[in-house]
């Protein structure tokens, strides 16, 4: 029969100590990553803005500068960086051992609101930037004359982002979008063709839309108004007449 060796009782002693010597190093480590100047950041490094101001955007940022990288609280900087009207997404990344990087989305405009004579950009959420500055080039549609707010601003931009994704082509001939007699209606070309949108079917409409600008006899201007608020029919008139 075979005999059971004893335990050492001297080898739990000496676990239990190596646990603790390495617990109290590790909690060392820790309170000097948190306490030691090596580890505070130094600089802090932007990427992607191009409409909105970096003088904004430092200023937020550079409230780290000093702080230990470990403390530094990068959603609390990134939701306010989110805040600033040109930024869509923020993410804020730690490389140490003292430097953040920034990585900003700006908003994609699918318009240009007049409010007052001010041009406001829209994105295709349908929210707004701040003013653009003169000197900027974009080439957008402009959203006017609308009345009760939210509603038609929602079609407005609905059949926007609708034009953008399915017709470029469509798209950057559209100069304005506004509203004639209570419906959604826009401008295009260099006659400024009013075309009456109304509500909903985008889609069906643009086909329409496209389908007509086709046509070999069509000419931008031949009527003074087109009509696709209708499923089933395209109304022509010329001079108020059909």
């Amino acid at each position: 029969m075979r005999r059971r060796r004893k335990k050492n009782p001297w080898n739990a002693v000496l676990l239990l100590l190596f646990i603790g010597i390495g617990g109290f190093a590790l909690w060392k480590l820790v309170f000097w990553s948190l306490q030691t100047e090596s580890f505070a950041v130094k600089q802090v490094n932007i990427k992607g803005l191009r409409y909105q101001d970096k003088t904004s955007v430092s200023t937020i940022i550079n409230s780290a500068l000093g702080q230990n990288i470990f403390r530094v609280g990068l959603d609390s900087l990134e939701m306010r960086v989110e805040r600033l009207p040109w930024i869509k997404k923020a993410r804020l990344y730690r490389s140490f051992p003292a430097h953040l990087n920034l990585v900003v989305e700006e908003r994609s405009l699918i318009a240009a609101l007049n409010r007052g004579g001010r041009l406001i950009g829209v994105d295709c959420d349908g929210n707004t930037t701040a003013e653009l500055r003169p000197g900027e080039v974009f080439d957008l549609p402009i959203i006017s004359k609308l009345r009760s707010g939210e509603k038609e601003m929602k079609q407005a931009v609905d059949f926007l982002t609708a034009a953008y994704t399915l017709s470029p082509a469509i798209y950057s001939r559209i100069s304005e979008v506004t509203m004639y007699q209570g419906k959604l209606a826009v401008l295009m070309g260099e006659n400024a063709q009013l075309i009456i949108i109304g509500a909903g079917q985008y889609a069906n409409k643009l086909i329409k839309l496209w389908a007509l600008l086709e046509k070999s006899d069509w000419k931008p201007g031949a009527y003074s108004i087109i009509d696709l608020r209708f499923s089933r029919q395209v109304i022509l008139k010329k001079d108020g007449n059909s």
